[in-house]
């Protein structure tokens, strides 16, 4: 029975991935509208009243939003459907969108407005009428707009029917003040939830430095490559005749001067001093 619902609810099968715009973090899933808007949005828990919802909200930086196309439909229905399986209710239950009644369509029978002009949006997200073909109309009659001690039904909820899912997600007026609903036979219409959006920020790409082109008769990777040739040609023409030089040295033979020529070569053995003998000693005495 619960896959069933599953099926019959339907996540979107492909949520808008854009690099042009982000969400404050990864818990909001962002969404590309019509006329290049970009907007994120996100399903909150709890039994509040749509004053307190708007509230809740604008604490996250965002205000209660609708919806503008069926994906975003989808994805909002199948949130709620999420968050509610928590809560174990038998019969399903509601939460809170953006929506008010529109001035002269109250009762009786909604002004004679049509269905697409009995509820407008508040804030600037949400345009167009797409969300006022998703009355629960077939088996409720809605909008209806049927007073609760005095207080019309202006404001704007959706609705998860367990025992009918083929009705899941449609919409219902119901008073802005109440969150629990006033018939027992009826406790799908207790508020178990909002959704807040806001819209994306743009993301500002890197700023690229300039970037210069030389001209092909300007290249300095070529002159400088031809300035390191010659440097290195000069330098192994020098290591050439050094090593010349060096080598012819050892070949030339050592010329000596005339004073060298002419000059005796002594004789160290000759100067040692020589001891007279006896027969001098005796002679010279």
């Amino acid at each position: 029975m619960l896959l069933a619902f599953s099926l019959l609810l339907g996540l979107p099968t492909a949520l808008v991935a854009h690099h042009s715009h982000r969400c404050p973090d990864t818990t909001w899933t962002l969404f590309e509208r019509t006329g290049g808007r970009f907007v994120c949005i996100k399903f909150f828990d709890g039994n509040v009243n749509r004053p307190d919802a708007e509230r809740g909200c604008n604490y996250q930086g965002a205000s209660l939003i609708g919806f503008e196309n069926e994906q975003e439909f989808e994805f909002i229905r199948g949130s709620a459907w999420k968050s509610f399986s928590k809560y174990h209710l038998p019969k399903g239950g509601a939460y809170w969108i953006d929506g008010m009644r529109t001035p002269g369509c109250h009762k009786p029978a909604n002004g004679g407005c049509s269905f697409s002009q009995i509820f407008g949006w508040t804030n600037g997200l949400t345009k167009g009428t797409f969300a006022f073909s998703k009355w629960a109309t077939e088996k409720w009659g809605e909008p209806n707009n049927v007073e609760y001690r005095g207080e019309e039904e202006n404001c704007l909820q959706g609705i998860l029917f367990y025992e009918w899912p083929q009705f899941n997600g449609l919409l219902n007026d119901y008073p802005c003040s109440l969150k629990d609903s006033t018939r027992g036979d009826l406790p799908m219409y207790t508020i178990y939830g909002y959704v807040c959006g806001q819209f994306a920020q743009p993301i500002t790409p890197p700023t690229q430095p300039p970037t210069t082109t030389v001209p092909k008769d300007e290249d300095c990777s070529s002159e400088e490559d031809s300035r390191g040739r010659d440097r290195s040609q000069r330098r192994r023409s020098s290591r050439g005749r050094d090593s010349h030089h060096s080598s012819e040295a050892r070949r030339r033979p050592r010329h000596h001067s005339s004073e060298e020529r002419r000059r005796p070569r002594h004789d160290s053995s000759r100067e040692k001093k020589r001891h007279p003998t006896p027969e001098e000693i005796k002679a010279r005495s």
